[in-house]
C-alpha cells in the first residue's frame, strides 16, 4: 500500500528568527518609521498651535484643556480599537485606515472656527493617532527576528519625537507668517500621501497571517519577498491559538492578569510624564517669558533629545535587559525633570541651562515610552498581541488625558516647579510598576 507524507508545517516566526534581516524587512521598518513620524506631527501640531489660537480667539489657556483632554481621550479609545482591529482584520488594514483617519482630521482642523469644532475634530483625529501605534508596533514586532526587535522598535518609535521635532520646526516657520490654519493643513497632507505609499508597499504580519489558513498563499508570497521560498500548498502554523478572536477579558485570565495590571500602570504613569510636556510644555515655556520662536526651538530640542534617547533605548534593552533599562531611563528622567524645574523656574531666559535640560528630559522620556511599548509587545502571543498592546496603550492615553488636566492645574498652582514635580512622581510610579512585571526581557547577545 502506498502512503504519502504531508509536508511539515512551517512556523514563519521561527524562519524569520533563524535568518538575518532582509532588504524587504528593512523597508517595513522604514515605512513604520514614516507612519510614526506622521503620527508625531499630527499629535504635536495642536499643542504648538494653542498659543496662536488663544490669541486669535481671545481665550485663556483653561478652555483648551478640554480640547486637549478630548483629543487624548480619542487617542485612548483609538489605541484600544486599533489593537482589536489589527487582531481581527490584520495589521496592514488597521494601520492604513488609522493613517487616513488622522491625516484627514488634522487637515480638517485648519477649517475650524471655534473651540467646539476643534474639540470634535480632535476627538476623531485622536482615534487614528491612537490606533496607528499598536497596529504598527504589532506588525513590526512580528516581522523582525528576535535579536533585532528591540533595535527595530526603538528606531521606529523615534519617529514620534522626530515628528514632534518637525512640528516644532514647522511652527517656527509658519505660525507667525501664515498662521495656525496652514500649520494644521500641512500636518495633515503628509499622512494622506503616506497612506497611498503604504497601500502599495506595506505587507501584513507573517505571524498574524499564519493564524489564518485561508491566507496561506498571501503568507507564502510574503515569505518569498523576505527571501524564503516555499512550495505552493505548504502548510503554515502560528504561535498561540487560532479560532476565536481575542477579547479584552482574555487579558485578565490567569496567564496574563498580573502582567496586564502592571503594564497598564506603567503605561498610565509613563504617559502622564510624557504628555504633560507634549500638551502643556509650549504654554509653560511661554508663561515663563519665552517668545514663540524660542518656544518652538525648545520643543524641537526636547524632541531631538527624544530621537537620540529613543534610538539608544533599543541598544540598552538588548544589551542589559529590561530591568536595568527601566532603572536607567526612569532614574534619568526624574533627574532631568528636576533639572528642567530649576531651569524654567529660575533661569528660563538662559538657553545654556534650559535647552540641555530639555534635551536630557526628551532623551529619557522618549526612551521610556519605547521600553514600555516593547515590554507590552513582548508579553502577549500573536493572537492577542494587538489587543493587549492596544489596551495597554489605551490606558497610557487615559494617563495622557489626566495629564491634560493635571498639567494645567500644576501650572496654575506651582508654575514650572509644580509642573515638573508632578512629572517626577509619575516617573517613579512607572519604575515601580515596570520592575514588578515577572516576564522581564533578558539581554540579547
Amino acid at each position: 500500500m502506498n502512503t504519502t507524507t504531508s509536508p511539515a508545517a512551517i512556523n514563519p516566526s521561527q524562519v524569520i528568527n533563524d535568518h538575518p534581516l532582509g532588504t524587504y524587512q528593512k523597508l517595513v521598518v522604514l515605512l513604520i518609521v514614516l507612519v510614526f513620524i506622521m503620527d508625531g506631527v499630527a499629535n504635536t501640531v495642536l499643542p504648538v498651535a494653542i498659543p496662536a489660537l488663544m490669541k486669535e480667539w481671545g481665550l485663556s489657556r483653561d478652555p483648551f484643556k478640554f480640547v486637549v483632554g478630548a483629543g487624548l481621550l480619542g487617542v485612548a479609545v483609538g489605541a484600544v480599537l486599533g489593537g482589536y482591529l489589527c487582531d481581527k482584520f490584520g495589521r496592514r488594514r488597521a494601520l492604513i485606515g488609522c493613517v487616513v483617519l488622522f491625516g484627514s482630521m488634522t487637515a480638517l482642523s485648519s477649517l475650524v472656527a471655534n473651540i467646539e469644532q476643534l474639540m470634535l475634530v480632535r476627538v476623531l483625529d485622536g482615534l487614528g493617532i491612537g490606533g496607528a501605534i499598536p497596529a504598527g508596533m504589532a506588525l513590526l514586532f512580528e516581522s523582525m527576528p528576535v535579536r533585532r526587535r528591540s533595535i527595530a522598535i526603538a528606531a521606529s518609535m523615534v519617529g514620534i519625537p522626530l515628528g514632534g521635532f518637525l512640528a516644532g520646526g514647522l511652527a517656527s516657520l509658519v505660525l507667525e507668517s501664515h498662521g495656525w490654519h496652514t500649520l494644521f493643513l500641512l500636518g495633515g497632507l503628509g499622512p494622506l500621501l503616506l497612506a497611498a505609499v503604504l497601500a502599495a508597499l506595506l505587507p501584513d504580519s507573517p505571524a498574524h497571517l499564519a493564524l489564518h489558513p485561508e491566507r496561506s498563499d498571501e503568507l507564502r508570497r510574503l515569505m518569498a519577498r523576505y527571501g524564503h521560498e516555499f512550495a505552493p500548498g505548504t502548510p503554515f502554523v502560528g504561535e498561540g491559538r487560532t479560532g476565536p478572536q481575542a477579547r479584552l477579558r482574555d487579558l485578565f485570565n490567569t496567564e496574563f492578569c498580573r502582567s496586564t495590571v502592571l503594564l497598564w500602570s506603567a503605561f498610565f504613569f509613563c504617559f502622564i510624564s510624557s504628555y504633560s510636556m507634549f500638551s502643556w510644555g509650549p504654554v509653560m515655556m511661554m508663561g515663563q517669558g519665552l517668545s514663540p520662536k524660542t518656544m518652538g526651538l525648545g520643543i524641537s530640542v526636547f524632541n531631538v533629545g527624544g530621537v537620540v534617547g529613543g534610538l539608544a533605548s533599543g541598544w540598552v534593552l538588548q544589551r542589559f535587559g529590561s530591568r536595568l533599562a527601566f532603572l536607567l531611563y526612569c532614574g534619568g528622567g526624574m533627574a532631568s525633570a528636576m533639572s528642567c524645574a530649576v531651569a524654567f523656574q529660575y533661569n528660563a531666559q538662559v538657553a545654556a541651562f534650559t535647552m540641555p535640560s530639555l534635551a536630557a528630559f526628551g532623551f529619557f522620556t522618549a526612551g521610556l515610552l519605547n521600553l514600555t511599548y516593547t515590554m507590552g509587545a513582548n508579553l502577549y502571543p500573536p493572537y492577542i498581541k494587538g489587543t493587549g498592546l492596544g489596551a495597554g496603550a489605551g490606558m497610557g492615553r487615559i494617563g495622557a488625558v489626566v495629564s491634560a488636566f493635571a498639567g494645567v492645574a500644576a501650572l496654575n498652582l506651582g508654575a514650572a516647579m509644580g509642573f515638573f514635580v508632578v512629572i517626577t512622581i509619575a516617573l517613579f510610579i512607572t519604575l515601580v510598576s515596570a520592575l514588578a512585571i515577572r516576564q522581564q526581557m533578558a539581554r540579547v547577545a
